[in-house]
This record gives C-alpha cells, sequence and structure tokens, in this order.
C-alpha cells in the first residue's frame, strides 16, 4: 500500500491510506480529550401576578403580555409581576389595560415607570 508522502495513482488505495491514518487520530484524540460529566442544572421559577391581596399564579410571562395558569376575569387593573428564581425575587409593576376575560388564558401588559 503506498505511504502518505508517496503519489498514489489508485484512488481506491488512497482512500485506504487515508481513512486508516484518520482512525489513528481519532483514536488517538480520544483518548487525549478529558472526559467529564457535565452537572445540569433545573431552576425553580415562580411567576404570580400580585393585585392588592390577590395572588395569581401565572404560566409564563412575555413582552407586553401574560399567560395565566387558569383563565381569570380582571377589570382594568394595575399590579406587580413577581418572579422568583431558585429563591432570588425581582418584581416590576404592570398595568393591565384591557383586564382579562375568563374564556382566554392571556393578558395584555404594559410596564409602569417607577420600578
Amino acid at each position: 500500500m503506498a505511504g502518505v508522502n508517496q503519489p498514489c495513482r489508485n484512488p481506491v488505495q488512497w482512500a485506504g491510506v487515508v481513512s486508516s491514518q484518520w482512525d489513528s487520530f481519532l483514536n488517538c484524540y480520544a483518548m487525549s480529550v478529558p472526559q467529564f460529566s457535565p452537572q445540569s442544572h433545573s431552576a425553580r421559577v415562580s411567576v404570580t401576578l400580585v393585585i392588592g391581596e390577590q395572588r395569581i399564579p401565572l404560566a409564563k410571562i412575555a413582552p407586553g403580555e401574560i399567560y395565566f395558569q387558569t383563565p381569570q376575569s380582571l377589570p382594568e387593573c394595575s399590579g406587580q409581576i413577581e418572579l422568583i428564581v431558585d429563591g432570588k425575587l425581582r418584581s416590576w409593576n404592570v398595568h393591565l389595560p384591557h383586564g382579562a376575560v375568563p374564556f382566554e388564558r392571556n393578558a395584555q401588559t404594559e410596564r409602569v415607570d417607577g420600578d
């Protein structure tokens, strides 16, 4: 079989040389790379809309919109969104210009300055 530095006229023969060298490289490389198991982390997340004394759990939030876990009936109102990630609280004031209707799981929000 022809070596790497020698010209090879037969493409099948050349492919065998390249393939065996590639396998050797991969075996060497695989042994030299440190193996590790990445630690995964699932954050504990809680999102709540607070209106006065009422606390309404949210399924998710998006810019300009909130999604309730269960449909709500709310008039136009202002409140606060509390986002807790792994025990760290972040909150901001919002206004629901159209409130919420019981046949929808989402409501439009506007962020209120002064947070």
